[in-house]
């Protein structure tokens, strides 16, 4: 019971701070949706870093992604980071399908946080020059 107990203890102490994905529209990701997330707690003050992982399928026509990380932190100030994915389509005469489901994941930030900043919100959007992107399902969010 007791190594039953310390390697529970173990497991939860490597947990991110935050692990969240949020579904984009299935008729698109507009370049007004904003996807939101909050910190709710960080377990010591310090620096963390941001991942953003993106799912997204074939029919997504684009090799590349810009993706804004906008942090708010409680004392209402706002810091933004500006984050290009590269390589999403990484095959020549590339044709979409929309059937292949495929995922990147790219550190977008570190940044300090402490226990009287808490909540933060994180907000997400992308900056592409398409109003309307298709072919992403999900957008996470990973503090650790």
């Amino acid at each position: 019971m007791l190594l039953l107990c310390c390697a529970f203890v173990l497991c939860s102490c490597n947990r991110p701070a935050l692990y969240e994905y949020q579904a984009v529209s299935h008729d698109g990701w507009l370049s007004t949706d904003t996807l939101r997330y909050e910190l709710k707690e960080v377990p010591h003050d310090g620096w963390y870093s941001l991942t953003l992982g993106v799912r997204y399928d074939d029919t997504y026509a684009y090799d590349d992604l810009w993706l804004v990380v906008e942090r708010r932190l409680g004392d209402h100030s706002r810091l933004r980071d500006t984050l290009h994915m590269t390589a999403l389509q990484d095959t020549v005469g590339w044709q979409p399908r929309g059937s292949v489901l495929h995922e990147h994941e790219e550190m977008a930030a570190a940044t300090r946080f402490t226990t009287q900043q808490m909540p933060v919100r994180l907000l997400v959007y992308h900056i592409m020059q398409h109003q309307r992107l298709t072919g992403i399902m999900d957008v996470g969010l990973k503090v650790e």
